[in-house]
């Protein structure tokens, strides 16, 4: 993967084969966990990921917290949806770059930043501290000959990875936008 750069007017980056098809899965799996969430069948089941990805509007007052939600949830889930679907045909494209258009930068914004919501979640990342500690987790599997023996959970260590690596992709993201110096 390579982090994104300005060309022109779009923003670039590169993916293999094998990194594609596993954020293809990895957004694909964020997009069904959006769209179970307003499954009749699973009443009153809340993952604790769409929490993250749709966090409260009020602690304070429950009400009010419900009023916003019942006002404003079917939009931001759709807005939410349509970016990560958007982001995730584009991820589909089999062509060597991924090219990111002035208009989608905001969608491939919140898409990165919702799977990495999820996945946050699913790591029990609360702070920053917990975020280091997955970073450095990520870090010393690249430089181990056996990235497996870095960490007694290799399912951690997978979802450590995507996240550090959805950080730092979307990190890249946000310095193709800044001015370029002249």
């Amino acid at each position: 993967m390579e982090g994104f750069r300005a060309a022109g007017s779009t923003y670039v980056s590169r993916i293999d084969d094998l990194e594609r098809e596993v954020l293809v899965n990895l957004f694909e799996d964020v997009i069904a966990l959006l769209s179970r969430e307003d499954d009749p069948r699973h009443p009153g089941v809340v993952d604790p990921a769409l929490m993250r990805v749709f966090p409260a509007a009020s602690l304070e007052d429950p009400e009010l917290e419900g009023e916003i939600r019942a006002l404003t949830h079917a939009e931001v889930s759709a807005a939410k949806l349509y970016s990560l679907n958007l982001v995730t045909a584009a991820m589909r494209r089999r062509t060597p770059q991924i090219v990111v258009q002035p208009e989608a930068v905001a969608d491939w914004l919140r898409a990165l930043n919702d799977v990495r919501l999820v996945l946050s979640e699913r790591l029990g990342i609360s702070d920053d501290a917990d975020a280091e500690r997955f970073y450095q987790m990520a870090l010393e599997a690249t430089r181990s000959d056996v990235p497996a023996d870095t960490c007694g959970d290799e399912q951690t260590l997978a979802m450590a990875s995507l996240y550090a690596g959805l950080s730092w992709w979307q990190g890249s993201l946000l310095e193709a936008l800044e001015p370029r110096a002249s």
